[in-house]
């Protein structure tokens, strides 16, 4: 019969191997999930294939692009920056010029001056039309006198804002001929005096009709300044005093044409003033 020392000496030893047999099993087993995991690592990737681009002909072609589009640019810019530039300084010459005139025509109205620089202000517009300023003098000598001094001061001044042009002048005989009139004021406009509407007679007026046509070009981008002696007429408005002389004169044009003409001349009329001191 064996002793309890022996009986526990044969347990210690049954569970000494069992925990030999196990660690063996986790050794194994650590071994070959090390191998398997050492096998995959060695493994050779597998190649990919890599797509073929024209990466650098595209990159190429863009910055040609980019190189051509700056080159139209630069023209396109500078054509509006400079055009833009111009108008600015045209505008400042002009409200600098027509203080000049305030203070040698002291006793013209504000209205008048306006009008006088929305007619310039034409060759700066999108209009289709030039514009007319239609000035009237009462008869007497003061307002005729200071009426044609202020025409050819104000002409003259904003001439020179057009490359030191000088205002182009007509009379009767340049409506005899309308293309020898587009010539001049081609050449010559963009600033058209017409003294005397008065002693214009009928057939030379119908001239006048082109100067508010849409479709001479010629004559778009142009300013015309106008005289009309129309006596003393009260408190009659300019725009009726004008109308009504300029019926009584070319009463020979035919009606609907007269009412037309008449229209596209006086949609600016104003008085002048006479000026006691005149630089002219």
């Amino acid at each position: 019969m064996k002793t309890r020392s022996a009986v526990n000496s044969d347990s210690d030893n049954k569970l000494h191997r069992r925990f030999n047999r196990h660690s063996k099993t986790e050794d194994t087993s650590s071994l070959n999930s090390s191998v398997g995991t050492s096998s995959d690592s060695d493994e050779e990737p597998e190649d990919k294939e890599v797509p073929s681009t024209n990466f650098s002909t595209n990159r190429n072609v863009y910055l040609y692009c980019c190189i051509v589009l700056f080159i139209v640019l630069i023209p396109f810019t500078w054509y509006h920056v400079s055009q833009k530039n111009s108008e600015e300084n045209q505008r400042e010459n002009l409200i600098k010029t027509i203080k000049d005139l305030k203070k040698i025509f002291p006793s013209q109205s504000n209205k008048l001056w306006s009008h006088v620089i929305h007619v310039i202000n034409v060759t700066n517009s999108d209009s289709s039309c030039p514009r007319v300023l239609l000035l009237l003098n009462r008869g007497d000598e003061l307002s005729e006198n200071s009426t044609n001094c202020l025409i050819e001061q104000v002409a003259s001044s904003a001439a020179t804002l057009f490359a030191n042009r000088q205002p182009l002048h007509l009379v009767e005989k340049d409506f005899q001929s309308i293309n020898k009139t587009r010539e001049k004021v081609q050449k010559k406009g963009p600033i058209v005096v017409i003294k005397h509407l008065e002693k214009l007679p009928a057939a030379a007026a119908h001239g006048l009709h082109y100067f508010c046509d849409e479709n001479e070009s010629n004559f778009a981008k142009a300013a015309y300044f106008l005289t009309l002696t129309v006596g003393r007429s009260g408190t009659v408005k300019a725009v009726t005093s004008a109308e009504n002389t300029l019926r009584n004169i070319w009463s020979d044009i035919e009606s609907d044409y007269l009412d037309a003409l008449i229209a596209r001349l006086t949609s600016l009329v104003e008085f002048v003033e006479p000026e006691e001191k005149l630089p002219c």
